[in-house]
């Protein structure tokens, strides 16, 4: 058996998982989270560069990690993820031929980040019409040596970095499902769309909204400071019963421009798989949890809507968070497989 953790440093929190690994099963060891002082993933500044090694290096003092090693969350917003289509090739083939197609894909020269590759899906056939899928994960260099050094300063040895939406996935669909997910994962800066096709990526999407553009919708409809709306947006979310519905008002115009955004994916993926789509949304991140949400999209979206459990089928002697669903990515990163 073997101890593996994730470490999720977000703009509102920074949360850490401790998993024990037996075979291919998981029991949950320990986690915790913090709040992030500087509300910056990797900021510039000296000065709130200290600030967050500090509260980073409490909360793993706190949970008795010290100098190990483990997989950190790399935001989808410093990350270019796509699921690309190519002739079926070989791995000598792919090797050769995916920086040229890279090129196409990538907004900024490939020399300005790191490359990773993987193939999703690859015919059993050649010769055939059928293409191969590929994950393409292209990581900003800049924000890479950000993490190394901050993980020095903290004491930790960082293993692997892996995008966020891509952690989720993991933690979500753990054993084989048929069915069509669109996973929403609710970040503080933007929601990360992924649609899973037969537990496999297929699509990806970034939102530029989420909950802090919530929180500060409350702020401003209501008249609120920062830590009351935020206690609002939890308490009430989107039950119009609360309040006389006026935080769910406040809250309105920002998710209709994210389900505006989900409905243009659902529908781009529907005209690249004729005949195929989206069965259900699966929630996930800390706005998942908000009251009157899965009621709410699902009435807008017309399909099944539920908030994703990364602990499912999970053992463990600790007693698992209410908001579950805040630590998908934190377990599907102390669920990666070492390379």
């Amino acid at each position: 058996m073997s101890e593996t953790i994730g470490l999720d440093i977000g703009t509102y929190s920074i949360k850490l998982v401790k998993l024990k690994r037996r075979g291919k099963n998981f029991s949950v060891v320990d986690f915790g989270a913090a709040y992030n002082p500087v509300g910056q993933v990797i900021p510039a500044d000296g000065r709130q560069q200290q600030q967050l090694a500090v509260a980073v290096k409490k909360l793993v003092t706190e949970h008795k990690i010290s100098g190990e090693s483990l997989v950190m969350a790399l935001p989808d917003t410093a990350a270019f993820t796509n699921v690309i289509t190519m002739p079926a090739l070989s791995d000598t083939e792919l090797s050769s031929a995916i920086k040229w197609e890279a090129e196409q894909h990538v907004p900024v020269p490939l020399d300005q980040v790191n490359l990773e590759y993987e193939v999703l899906y690859r015919p059993k056939k050649r010769g055939t019409s059928e293409k191969m899928e590929i994950l393409l994960v292209a990581a900003q260099k800049n924000m890479i040596k950000g993490y190394v050094a901050l993980a020095e300063a903290v004491g930790i040895e960082v293993k692997a970095l892996e995008t966020e939406v891509i952690a989720a996935i993991r933690s979500l669909f753990r054993r084989e499902d048929q069915s069509i997910s669109l996973v929403c994962h609710f970040g503080a800066t933007s929601v990360g769309l992924a649609v899973v096709h037969l537990s496999r990526l297929a699509m990806t999407h970034s939102v530029p909204v989420a909950g802090l553009a919530l929180t500060r919708a409350i702020e401003s409809g209501l008249g609120l400071d920062a830590s009351r709306a935020e206690e609002y947006k939890r308490t009430y979310g989107l039950d119009g019963a609360q309040l006389e519905g006026k935080v769910r008002g406040a809250m309105l115009p920002v998710m209709e421009r994210v389900l505006s955004e989900i409905r243009k994916t659902l529908q781009f993926f529907a005209t690249q798989r004729s005949g195929v789509a989206v069965q259900r949304v699966i929630l996930s991140g800390g706005s998942a949890h908000l009251p009157g949400l899965a009621t709410y999209m699902a009435e807008l979206l017309a399909l099944e809507v539920v908030v994703g459990n990364p602990f499912e089928g999970m053992e463990g002697r600790v007693k698992l968070p209410g908001d579950y669903a805040a630590y998908s990515v934190c377990v599907g990163l102390a669920e990666r497989e070492e390379l």
